[in-house]
């Protein structure tokens, strides 16, 4: 008998399994996409080189640049949520940026921008001090409009630019950006100021210091360094009150001695006691 062996050779065909192989390559891809998102998170909010290192500061004349700069650095040095760094460019805020200086100081105007990769950019224009204010043992600078526009750090700046003090007897708590006084009061101190030492000679009524109490809407003093009181008001001019004062002065003998004050609110009249 014979066999047909090539019937007994032929089998089914082996095939391999094909489904183990795609899973295996798409867990290769995600995990390859997970690596690149890490990549890119960590680059963008992690990584050193988009972390500001620059600070361009421009228009301050009166306030020092690096006092400005010391307050963004701490501004900057927080984090967010414990985890990321607030100094990172694309995480940090302008906008709390200009909340944190307002707290400090009152500007005309100021602008922030960010320059890619690592600066930050601001751009003042400064409110003009005209005015030392103090209170509660801490002093202020004063614009002509009466807003604190910041407190003032160097002391010996009083003296060195020779900017008059007033004096807030009420000791009222202020805040950066506050009115302490009407324009019309502060328009007629900083003209008393600028007229006074021309005006008043005598060395007994040189000037001291500007002085407010709790009715600073339209009352001020000038103190003497001899401690004397000069009373005016701002419904006046401040040089028609203390040119008055001086032809007083000129044509009578006073005793500038033996009185505590002067009047010149009084239209027409000068009171000394």
């Amino acid at each position: 008998m014979i066999h047909d062996t090539s019937k007994q050779s032929r089998g089914k065909s082996i095939r391999q399994p094909i489904g183990n192989t795609t899973l295996v390559k798409k867990k290769v891809r995600q995990y390859i996409i997970y690596i690149i998102i890490f990549i890119v998170i960590y680059g963008l909010f992690f990584s050193n080189f988009f972390r500001i290192k620059y600070i361009e500061v421009a228009g301050n004349q009166a306030i020092n640049t690096t006092e400005i700069e010391n307050l963004i650095w701490q501004s900057v040095d927080k984090h967010i949520l414990l985890l990321f760094n607030r100094s990172n460019f694309w995480l940090l805020s302008t906008n709390y940026l200009l909340d944190n200086i307002a707290q400090q100081y009152s500007f005309e105007d100021i602008t922030i921008t960010k320059k890619f990769p690592n600066t930050l950019r601001l751009q003042i224009i400064e409110r003009l001090g005209r005015l030392v204010w103090q209170t509660n043992d801490m002093y202020y600078v004063l614009d002509a409009k009466g807003i604190i526009t910041r407190q003032l750090q160097e002391l010996h700046l009083i003296q060195k630019t020779n900017i008059p003090v007033v004096v807030d007897r009420a000791n009222t708590e202020i805040l950066i950006g506050d009115r302490v006084m009407s324009i019309e009061l502060s328009s007629s101190i900083i003209e008393a100021s600028e007229v006074y030492d021309q005006l008043i000679t005598k060395p007994e009524l040189a000037f001291d210091y500007f002085e407010v109490n709790e009715d600073r809407d339209t009352l001020y003093k000038i103190i003497t360094k001899s401690g004397l009181e000069i009373h005016l008001n701002n419904s006046s001019p401040a040089q028609e009150q203390l040119t008055k004062l001086k032809r007083v002065l000129d044509s009578q003998t006073i005793n500038l001695n033996n009185i505590s004050y002067i009047n010149l609110r009084i239209r027409d009249q000068v009171i000394y006691k």
